[in-house]
C-alpha cells in the first residue's frame, strides 16, 4: 500500500512532459513562420551550368589561383560582352561597382534598364569600376561596339506567364547579299530584328552597320550567297547552334527562330501563331517544309534547345542510338534526326508558315498571303516589294545608323541624359 501514491505522480509528470512537447513544436513552426524571405525565394530558371559564362574580367580571371569563376549571379544575366561597350543613352552611372556581375545585378534591379557597361580597366578617370545603366528609346536596338576596356551585358528578364517571346538569329557567310538584306532589315526593324532579341552569326568578323556587329562562329568548308545556308559538314552546322547554345539567351524567350537572311520575315505573325502553341515536357520544334532545319525557318522551344545542348554527345557516332554524320546526316539533317530519334523531342511540320517553291506554294513571289515567312527575295527592292505586299506593318520606327553614346580615347563614357549616384 505504500506504493500506491506514486501512479498519480507519474501521470502528471507524463502530462508536464506532454505539455512541454506541444510547446516546442509550436515554437519550432513559429521559427519557420518567422523565417526571412530570402530563405524562401524562388528557385532560379534551369540553366546548362557546363556552359555558363564567368562574369569576371580577363585580368581578373588569370589572376585567380583556382582559374575562372562562376559567380552566384551568373543566370540572372546570361550572355556577358568582354572587351565590348553597348551604346544607347544612360539612365544613370554608379561608382565604385568592383566587378561586372554587381553592374548587372544594378541592372537588374532597375525596371527601366535594358542594358549596362562596366568600366574594367585600372587607373581610368571616370570609367574604373564605374557602372553605366542604360535604357533605349522606343525603337531603338543596343548597338555594339569594340572596347577592350569595358564589359557589357542584357539584364536576365524571362517572359510572364502565357507571353510569347521570341529570340531570332540568322547566319551569314560573308559581306555579300546576305549582309546587304540584313542590313536593310535592320533600319527597317524587319525580319528578326522584329523580335524582342536577335543575333547574327557569321564565318568572318562583320559589321552590317556602325555597332551592329556579328557574331563569329569557327566554322570550314562552308557555302557562299545569300540563298546559302551555313549547313555543309555537320560541324559547320552544329557550330551555329553550339553558339546558341553556348551563349545562353534562348533561355530567356519562350522559342528561338532561326531565319535565312533572304526569307521575308514577319515576327508579330509567328508569335500570335505560337500564342496557342502549348510545349511538351519533351519540348517541340517547327520545320517550314519537308526540308527539315535546312529550311529557312525554323522554331524551337526553350526545352528542345536545352535538350540538344545537353545531349549532343549521345548523337554523334558510336553514342547511344546515335547518328552518323558520315551515313547521309549531314547539316540541317543530323541536329533534325538528334533532336527526333535520339533526343524525342517532339516535330511538327507547318506547311502554313512559309511561302517557298521547295515547300510546293505558288505565293513565293506575290507575297500576298498570311505566311510567316516568304523565300528566297535575294534583293533589298524584291525584300521591300515582298514585305509591302504582305501586309507588314512596322512597330517601330526606322533605325539610324549613329551613335547614342561613346567611350572617348582617354576613358571617359560620355552619353545623353547622364547623372551619377
Amino acid at each position: 500500500m505504500e506504493d500506491g501514491p506514486s501512479v498519480p505522480c507519474r501521470k502528471t509528470w507524463a502530462k508536464v512532459t506532454l505539455v512541454l512537447g506541444v510547446l516546442a513544436c509550436a515554437w519550432g513552426a513559429l521559427l519557420v513562420i518567422s523565417t526571412p524571405g530570402e530563405h524562401r525565394r524562388q528557385p532560379r530558371s534551369t540553366t546548362v551550368v557546363a556552359l555558363r559564362p564567368s562574369f569576371e574580367s580577363k585580368a581578373e580571371s588569370k589572376d585567380a589561383a583556382t582559374g575562372p569563376k562562376i559567380l552566384e549571379e551568373v543566370d540572372y544575366c546570361g550572355l556577358v560582352d568582354d572587351d565590348m561597350d553597348y551604346a544607347a543613352y544612360n539612365l544613370h552611372s554608379i561608382r565604385n561597382v568592383t566587378s561586372a556581375t554587381k553592374c548587372c545585378s544594378s541592372c537588374q534591379r532597375n525596371p527601366e534598364c535594358r542594358a549596362w557597361t562596366w568600366g574594367k580597366a585600372r587607373n581610368v578617370m571616370g570609367l574604373t569600376n564605374v557602372c553605366y545603366l542604360k535604357g533605349l528609346a522606343p525603337g531603338y536596338d543596343v548597338k555594339k561596339m569594340e572596347n577592350e576596356q569595358t564589359m557589357s551585358g542584357l539584364p536576365y528578364r524571362l517572359p510572364a506567364s502565357g507571353e510569347v517571346s521570341l529570340f531570332c538569329f540568322s547566319p551569314i557567310l560573308a559581306e555579300d547579299k546576305a549582309s546587304q538584306l540584313l542590313t536593310f532589315q535592320y533600319r527597317q526593324g524587319a525580319g528578326i530584328f522584329g523580335c524582342e532579341e536577335h543575333a547574327i552569326y557569321s564565318a568572318q568578323p562583320l559589321e552590317l552597320t556602325p555597332g551592329v556587329a556579328c557574331t563569329v562562329v569557327h566554322a570550314e568548308n562552308c557555302g557562299d550567297g545569300a540563298d546559302a545556308d551555313p549547313c555543309g559538314p555537320p560541324s559547320v552546322y552544329l557550330a551555329v547552334w553550339k553558339k546558341v547554345v553556348a551563349e545562353g539567351r534562348f533561355r530567356y524567350h519562350t522559342w528561338t527562330v532561326k531565319v535565312r537572311p533572304n526569307a521575308v520575315f514577319i515576327a508579330y505573325r509567328l508569335k500570335g501563331m505560337l500564342a496557342s502553341v502549348f510545349e511538351p515536357e519533351s519540348g517541340l520544334y517547327f520545320s517550314s517544309c519537308m526540308g527539315g532545319l535546312q529550311a529557312p525557318v525554323t522554331i524551337m522551344s526553350r526545352i528542345a534547345i536545352q535538350a540538344f545542348g545537353l545531349g549532343i554527345s549521345r548523337c554523334v557516332e558510336g553514342g547511344d542510338g546515335g547518328v552518323s554524320a558520315e551515313g547521309g546526316a549531314a547539316g540541317g539533317d543530323f541536329v533534325h534526326q538528334c533532336l527526333s530519334q535520339v533526343l524525342k523531342v517532339e516535330h511538327r511540320t507547318d506547311p502554313g508558315l512559309l511561302a517557298d517553291s521547295s515547300c510546293q506554294s505558288t505565293d513565293t513571289m506575290s507575297c500576298g498571303t498570311e505566311y510567316v515567312a516568304y523565300s528566297p527575295l535575294v534583293s533589298t527592292d524584291d525584300y521591300a516589294q515582298c514585305l509591302s505586299a504582305a501586309g507588314w506593318v512596322m512597330r517601330r520606327a526606322p533605325l539610324d545608323t549613329g551613335s547614342h553614346n561613346k567611350t572617348s580615347e582617354d576613358g571617359a563614357h560620355n552619353g545623353s541624359n547622364t547623372a551619377e549616384e
